[in-house]
């Protein structure tokens, strides 16, 4: 592929990035609201998953608040040609502001984006692990979702990274966000979840994924609000 196809074929996927829901997103969205008999949470889930039908149909960002997005690229001869998609991306409104790039675990040949707005991006929390045990670690986490949930749009997916250092931990909470709410959830996982939705009954809360393990002496929390933007796929080539 030429260099001007492949910038093409990544402004496309910044495009989908902005203005479609990821599939699991979506599917999960359709769960909750068949299995949800509170008429709030219904009208909740309900709008956003209208908002994301027709965002996509009409190719229009999910949010007015364009966001900030994060780049995720482990082969590093293709990050010039991602900042330059971004850029562009940029100038057409679908993104709002310049990109910044994060060292990628996934294969060489992909790359993931995630945009976060501004009240996400505020109710981001790193905090300090006094203990290792899984009950401290359900309660802080539920505490901070608790604390953050009145500043963003529901239904909410919680990223929980874990980590020796405070930018390890942030680190594992965003690509804690990247992974797919359509895989199993681990134990703790499902312990974490049960604890925030238990404490956040007037907030939907989609899903929780969480990236690292314990012990560990940090805890970082990072979410994506009901205009879930991110995206995982392979770099055009």
């Amino acid at each position: 592929m030429s260099d001007a196809g492949r910038d093409e074929a990544l402004l496309a996927l910044l495009r989908q990035a902005a203005c479609s829901l990821p599939a699991d997103i979506e599917s999960a969205l359709e769960r909750a609201l068949a299995g949800e008999h509170d008429p709030l949470a219904r009208l909740v889930l309900g709008q956003a998953l209208r908002n994301g039908l027709q965002a996509r149909a009409e190719t229009l960002p999910l949010c007015e608040d364009r966001g900030r997005p994060l780049f995720f690229v482990a082969d590093e001869a293709m990050t010039g040609a991602v900042k330059r998609a971004a850029r562009r991306a940029r100038a057409e409104g679908y993104l709002g502001a310049p990109a910044r790039l994060l060292p990628w675990e996934g294969e060489g040949d992909s790359f993931a984006a995630l945009v976060q707005g501004r009240a996400c991006r505020r109710a981001a929390r790193v905090l300090r692990l006094p203990t290792a045990e899984e009950g401290t670690l359900a309660a802080k986490v539920a505490r901070a979702v608790a604390r953050a949930k009145d500043a963003l749009c529901p239904p909410l997916v919680v990223g929980v990274g874990l980590g020796e250092t405070r930018p390890q931990a942030r680190l594992a909470a965003l690509r804690a966000l990247l992974l797919s709410l359509d895989d199993p959830l681990t134990p703790l996982e499902e312990h974490l979840l049960a604890a925030v939705r238990d404490i956040c009954r007037d907030a939907p809360v989609l899903g929780l994924r969480l990236r690292g393990r314990l012990p560990a002496s940090w805890l970082a929390l990072e979410f994506l609000c009901r205009s879930a933007r991110r995206l995982v796929a392979p770099l055009p080539r």
